[in-house]
């Protein structure tokens, strides 16, 4: 009887052993089709890796506040008259930046803010969204009329998606860029921004 027992458990390790064998051999098999088929991380650009989205916060002057979410802590710069192709009368703008190294990219987001000395007409308002982003689609943000565009960056030391957001009020203008992200982060940002205060 216990020689019965020793030879199965050695039938045992045999079949074990073989099964091993196989499996090994399916995973070497897999990991070829997968290296094939989808590159590891470590040979896609890092602008392809995922980026977290902070949620949305809200910056800009009392009286012209937005909502957005920035990639990092943007710095404020500039509140100063500056002027803006096609729009006359600009009383001040401010810009808001960030941007920063990751994975080897440079990612950046800049959102900036004119606002006017006068009304804009819908006509005007209409215009400068033509020209500022000519092959953008028409949308709306907040109830006024905007134009994005998300395209995949083919500049040669460009990695990732550019995103761009312009957004014409009666009185102020928004124009929100993001860049070296991939393009779910890119739409995330362009999606989270909205004229005033936003709640959640």
């Amino acid at each position: 009887m216990q020689g019965v027992i020793t030879k199965s458990w050695r039938g045992s390790g045999l079949a074990g052993t073989t099964l091993a064998g196989c499996a090994l051999a399916s995973c070497f098999l897999a990991s070829c089709f997968l290296a094939a088929c989808h590159p590891i991380a470590g040979t896609v650009p890092g602008a392809l890796i995922p980026t977290p989205v902070p949620e949305p916060a809200v910056y800009g002057r009392p009286r012209s506040p937005f909502t957005v979410s920035f990639l990092g802590r943007p710095r404020p710069s500039g509140r100063h008259p500056d002027g803006l192709a096609g729009v006359p009368g600009v009383a001040w703008t401010e810009a808001w930046r960030y941007w920063a190294i990751r994975h080897g990219v440079r990612e950046q987001e800049t959102v900036r803010v004119w606002r006017m000395e006068r009304r804009l007409s819908g006509s005007q308002a209409a215009a400068y969204l033509r020209s500022s982003l000519p092959g953008g689609r028409p949308t709306v943000v907040s109830n006024r009329p905007a134009r994005r565009d998300l395209t995949r960056c083919a500049r040669a030391r460009c990695q990732g998606y550019t995103g761009k957001l312009e957004v014409a009020g009666r009185s102020t203008i928004y124009s929100v860029s993001v860049s070296g992200v991939n393009g779910t982060a890119a739409s995330d940002v362009l999606n989270s921004f909205a004229v005033g205060v936003r709640h959640r």
